[in-house]
């Protein structure tokens, strides 16, 4: 009886444990996630230089979107962006000569869900800026 009232006790602290480490996981977004490192993009000015460089709807493109430090890979079909998880192809020039932070190579504006179902979930792409030789 005493086995089994520890293997209960046991088996408790391991599911206790475990729900615990999935319940306190930290959500906020990474690399490439809608939102992510966008305040310190407004408050460095790069934000203000995109709008400028791109028009007014860089940003957010009318439509709610927000700019995010990614990482841009270039291929011999085109450029692609991390964004919210997935590599998406970006359709338009990207600017190379605007100063981002010193840490993020790449800086992508985009909308936060799929505006088209023909591209595989990928976000909405309004603009996109690289580190000079990266």
């Amino acid at each position: 009886m005493r086995r089994f009232g520890f293997a209960c006790i046991s088996f408790f602290i391991i599911f206790l444990w475990t729900n615990a480490a999935t319940f306190s996981e930290d959500k906020r977004p990474s690399l490439g996630d809608y939102g992510y490192r966008h305040k310190e993009l407004h408050e460095r000015g790069v934000v203000k230089k995109l709008m400028e460089k791109f028009g007014t709807t860089c940003c957010d493109g009318g439509k709610g979107g927000e700019c995010r430090v990614t990482r841009i890979v270039r291929t011999g079909a085109g450029s692609l962006a991390l964004l919210n998880g997935k590599w998406c192809p970006i359709t338009l020039g990207i600017r190379y000569d605007i100063e981002l932070p010193k840490d993020a190579f790449a800086v992508v504006c985009a909308s936060k869900y799929n505006g088209n179902s023909d591209d595989y979930g990928c976000p909405d792409v309004y603009c996109a800026a690289m580190t000079p030789g990266t």
